[in-house]
């Protein structure tokens, strides 16, 4: 994402929202001002079932695959 802390995010829902929706509208890694914040609501998101299990899933896996493709892991 861009920065979720910006103004055309923060008029519209709190970065804890910001997150979870940024989150579910397909967006794997977040820019968020409160890192803490941000995780908790995820968290709490996916342990409720707000956020699929499978989406959180398939999120890691294209962030593992991203770093495989650039040779940042092993």
């Amino acid at each position: 994402t861009d920065s979720l802390a910006m103004g055309a995010v923060t008029q519209y829902t709190k970065n804890k929202n910001a997150a979870v929706e940024a989150f579910l509208a397909g967006n794997d890694l977040l820019l968020t001002p409160d890192i803490a914040e941000s995780y908790n609501a995820l968290y709490q998101a996916v342990k409720s079932g707000a956020v699929p299990k499978k989406r959180l899933d398939e999120s890691a896996a294209r962030i593992v695959a991203w770093k495989l493709q650039l040779g940042l892991l092993r």
